[in-house]
Order: structure tokens, then sequence, then C-alpha cells
């Protein structure tokens, strides 16, 4: 079933309006860099309901333990590397759908920004230490005022969505102070995969959030060069573009711009009604 149909069934089988609004929303994001040259970093992830989430993790962990597999990171599964390499080609193509299909059976919208080296490091000094002082803190105020926005419109009323992010990204110090900065509160950081030595249990909707930015980086690969004239997104792409919400290129000045939105947006949360502006 289509995800926008199914987040629409949902919402009718809620007992009211006011329920629909105080849904509780987790966004898990996972970030991408092109390596060695590091020309770009992307930042990709989904938004959907914390119960919604629990679902989908039954589902996810049931299909790949169908094909023997206890996570998916989508690089050596692209790259035929292990724990993938033995994987037939109908294999392969069957493993990609069905997850894909339940990514898109538990996402309500997709979120993705391309951060270029270049762009980030025209700022000032003085504008990125104000701002975001690496790129994945610009990429992680960008991506939360793309939530927040999503949030508003669609009228939920949940003031403080959970921002999920992976466990040992470099420059997490950085993605706290932005993310503390701009929503006030401390991000989660959660691991992509299992650990049962420590009983360590994986937050899996950042396998899914693994496969959006891969696919987002081979497109951001292709920046600045001439597409072939028979050019055809992958499969992946193709299907998660069906969910909600597009890429988007961080260029100058959208750090500020996301920042000041972000501010105003908890002024007027914190202050409702009568006030002054400071």
């Amino acid at each position: 079933m289509n995800c926008c149909i199914e987040h629409l069934a949902r919402i009718m089988s809620l007992q009211s309006w006011e329920e629909v609004l105080m849904v509780m929303l987790t966004v898990a994001f996972d970030v991408s860099q092109d390596q060695p040259l590091r020309k770009h970093l992307v930042m990709a992830g989904f938004v959907s309901e914390a119960g919604r989430w629990g679902e989908f993790d039954q589902k996810w962990r049931a299909r790949l333990k169908d094909d023997g597999f206890a996570y998916f990171h989508m690089q050596p599964f692209a790259q035929r590397k292990k724990p993938f390499q033995n994987l037939t080609e109908g294999g392969r193509k069957n493993l990609i759908r069905d997850l894909l299909d339940i990514i898109r059976e538990h996402a309500y919208h997709k979120f993705a920004c391309v951060v270029p080296s270049e762009s980030f490091s025209a700022l000032s000094v003085e504008a990125q230490q104000h701002f975001a002082s690496t790129a994945i803190a610009a990429a992680g105020k960008f991506c939360a005022g793309l939530v927040y926005q999503w949030r508003d419109e669609n009228h939920y009323q949940d003031r403080n969505p959970r921002f999920v992010f992976e466990q040992g990204d470099p420059g997490k110090g950085s993605l706290i102070k932005a993310m503390e900065d701009l929503t006030g509160h401390t991000p989660s950081f959660e691991y992509k995969k299992d650990i049962p030595e420590k009983n360590i249990l994986a937050f899996t909707p950042l396998q899914a959030s693994d496969i959006l930015a891969y696919e987002c980086k081979k497109i951001a690969d292709k920046l600045g060069k001439p597409l072939a004239p028979d050019f055809r997104f992958r499969f992946p792409y193709e299907q998660l573009n069906k969910i909600p919400g597009e890429p988007r290129l961080f260029p100058l000045g959208n750090v500020a711009e996301a920042d000041m939105l972000m501010q105003v947006d908890k002024y007027f949360a914190e202050h409702p009604l009568g006030g002054s502006v400071p």
C-alpha cells in the first residue's frame, strides 16, 4: 500500500484529531561521505511515529532473518561484499525490493541534504562557529529545519521530535552542540548494528536511512558532471522517491536561514499568545 494512503488510513483509525496531532515523531538520520576526496557530505533519513518504527523493526528483522542476515548495510550489499557476497542475482533483487517496500510502508516523509565541502568552507570562520562548526553539524541543522517545517505543515503538535543519529559518526560533539542550540534538546545516538556481547540492540531505522544516504551520495557524486542521455536513477532511489520529500543541496546561507527559522519557531512555541519578540 502506498505510504501516503496507509498514513491516511492510520489517521482515520485514531479516536480524535487531537490524538493525530499528539503522536510522537522520531526521525532517523544517517550520514554518508565520499571517500577519500570528501567533496561532499550527505545526511538523509525518514520520519515516522515511534510506534510505527517498532512495527518496522519487527518486519525488517524478520525479512533479513529469512535470508540469514542480522543487519543490512548498503555499501557492502552494492559491492557484493561480506556478508552479501553469496546472494544470487535473484536473491539480491528480492531482498532489496522487500526492504524498500518495508520502508515505504512505515516512513511518512524523507529528508536529505548534500553539503558540498566548498560551500561550507566558503563560510567565514565566524559564521562557521556561529551556525555550525563542521559539515555534519551544518547538515544536522539544515535537516532539522526541514523536519520542523514538515511537522508544522502537517499540524503535528509534537514540539520535540526525537532525532536519532548513528553512534560513532565523526563530529558527534559538534552535531550535539548544533542540535542543542537549535532545538533545545540533545539528540539520540544509537547503533546501526546489534552488539550481542554488550546487549545492545540496533535501531534498525538507521539501516533504512543508510540506503537513502547511499543513493543520495551516488547522485551527489555526479554533481557538476553532464548526465548521460540514457541516465536513469538506480532502482532503490526510484522506489524511495515514491516517499514524499526531496533531497536538498546546501547552498551558502542556508544554515543561517534554518537557524533563524528555528529560533522563531522556538520562540512562538514558548510564547503562543501575547508578548513581543525581543
